[in-house]
């Protein structure tokens, strides 16, 4: 593997791939590249078919890819865990996991997508801002920051400003509930909902969740969830989403 230092090194990278047939998992938006890039955690691997990206964190990698040759995989040499996420549309094919496996990776766990449409606005009352030190706390204590995709206390920031953050405190001022969102036109993605854990079973979640819908009540509404995970699933059943047919499949090496 070798370290990307620019944003043009990357862009040719990705460019040259963009050929027909392209197989890819990449969602990654320009300023995340950029953050990557600035952090110096992101690197690649090229071989005659395509390029394998890895950001680097504390417990592994992260994977991104564009391939157009899967009869040219390369071999992975690595002593981190690598993980990585799929995304299946209704239509596609299982290719892109046949390639993973071919790859050496294992799947882990499955996700369904679950989509509220838009409804009447309603009023919501914006609650004081938290600290994001003390978000970003809640959610690593409720997901597994390895398969999670956790925002970055720089993330949070932003997301406070731009009034992307829910979240509920006790009388004491203490924060016992979240849910993070990202938002794009006309479609607000429910990124994470987190309650900690002696405050479970009282209403918090389904609470936050119908502050999500009214809140961006002329959104289409998206949330992923743990497709063995019947309590989440319970809970945004019950808030009105259901699932559209989307699957994702998350996976490690």
């Amino acid at each position: 593997m070798e370290k990307i230092t620019d944003i043009k090194t990357l862009n040719s990278l990705i460019a040259s791939s963009l050929k027909a047939g392209v197989i890819t998992n990449c969602t990654i938006t320009p300023d995340r590249w950029h953050e990557e890039i600035k952090n110096g955690c992101l690197y690649v691997q090229q071989f005659d078919g395509g390029v394998l990206f890895f950001i680097e964190r504390t417990y592994g990698y992260k994977l991104s890819y564009y391939i157009y040759n899967e009869t040219n995989l390369p071999e992975i040499y690595t002593d981190k865990q690598i993980f990585t996420e799929i995304v299946i549309r209704p239509k596609d094919t299982m290719k892109g996991i046949e390639i993973l496996r071919v790859l050496g990776f294992k799947q882990l766990f499955n996700r369904i997508r679950m989509k509220k449409g838009c409804i009447e606005e309603h009023d919501f009352i914006s609650g004081e801002k938290a600290n994001p030190q003390d978000i970003y706390n809640l959610l690593l204590s409720c997901f597994d920051e390895k398969t999670a995709c956790l925002p970055t206390l720089k993330q949070i920031e932003k997301a406070e400003d731009d009034g992307l953050i829910i979240q509920r405190k006790d009388e004491n001022g203490k924060i016992i509930g979240v849910i993070y969102t990202q938002i794009q036109r006309k479609k607000a993605e429910l990124r994470h909902l987190a309650v900690e854990q002696n405050q479970r079973c009282k209403g918090i979640a389904l609470g936050l969740v119908k502050e999500f819908n009214n809140r961006f009540a002329n959104c289409q509404k998206f949330v992923w969830v743990r497709e063995d995970y019947e309590t989440a699933r319970h809970i945004y059943k019950k808030s009105g989403f259901e699932p559209d047919g989307f699957k994702s499949i998350v996976m490690c090496k």
